[in-house]
């Protein structure tokens, strides 16, 4: 297998993540060939990325990707296959002001630290039923040395603590100052709006904060909400209509505003 690494290359170990990874190129599970980033300081943190082929390219580009969520390491210890030894990567670690290394060849104990972490992987992988991925995860968030929360390889790269998947999070309630409350009856604004648009009418069914409601499931902002206004005094008329005046019940009734015909019109004949 083709293996790679990051070694620590000062006398005082630092734990963050700065100094460096074992990567290693083909790390096969069920057929499919994965990056493997594992860190030989103390932390032991790894990072396993699925690839499509075993091209300098693909590496290129997961590897590109980790440096850009995490940063750039200082060195970096690969094994000798012929995907590290391209010149995309030489190029890619040069614009990384990373430092290459690669291990003695045909000397097995050099690739100790990423072989057990292979068979760590794997052996979560088959005894969870989990892919590499979610294996990955839970050997980040485990100590390595008892229940030492200092040995959780996720500590030494991260400055917060994972919460457990089946931990429930613990989220305070907001007080909302909302103007609207639960159940009121509201004037949505539609998309594309104009000013003839008339606009349909909802419920409030959630508040999320003070700027942010929810009008039947679909989250609006206030600013497109006008509460429905009911007046008193309109019910009472639809209930008790006025009677019909009989002087104006054939009467054609006409606004008081005349409208006045333009002056262009005086040259044509009517």
């Amino acid at each position: 297998m083709a293996r790679l690494a990051f070694c620590h290359s000062q006398t005082v170990v630092n734990l963050l993540w700065q100094f460096a990874t074992h990567w290693s190129l083909t790390a096969y599970y069920r057929g499919i060939p994965y990056l493997s980033v594992v860190d030989c300081g103390p932390g032991r943190f790894a990072i396993w990325r699925e690839l499509k082929n075993e091209t300098s390219f693909a590496i290129c580009k997961e590897l590109e990707q980790i440096f850009c969520e995490r940063g750039p390491v200082a060195e970096v210890l690969m094994d000798n296959g012929a995907a590290f030894r391209s010149a995309e990567l030489n190029d890619l670690l040069r614009r990384w002001s990373t430092s290459p290394f690669f291990r003695a060849a045909h000397r097995a104990s050099g690739n100790g630290i990423v072989e057990r972490n292979h068979r760590t992987i794997k052996a979560i992988s088959e005894r969870g039923r989990v892919s590499p991925m979610k294996a990955v995860f839970w050997y980040n968030m485990s100590p390595r040395s008892g229940q030492k929360e200092a040995t959780i390889p996720q500590r030494s790269v991260h400055s917060y603590s994972w919460r457990h998947p089946d931990v429930e999070p613990h989220i305070e309630p907001q007080e909302s100052r909302s103007s609207f409350s639960i159940g009121d009856e509201v004037w949505v604004k539609p998309a594309a709006v104009k000013c003839t648009t008339q606009w349909e009418k909802g419920n409030v069914s959630k508040i999320n904060s003070k700027n942010n409601v929810e009008v039947n499931g679909v989250p609006r902002r206030v600013l497109d909400l006008r509460q429905v206004v009911v007046n008193p005094e309109a019910d009472d008329l639809e209930s008790h209509p006025l009677p019909d005046d009989e002087d104006s019940a054939g009467e054609r009734r006409y606004p008081q505003r005349l409208r006045r015909v333009p002056t262009w019109v005086e040259d044509y004949v009517l």
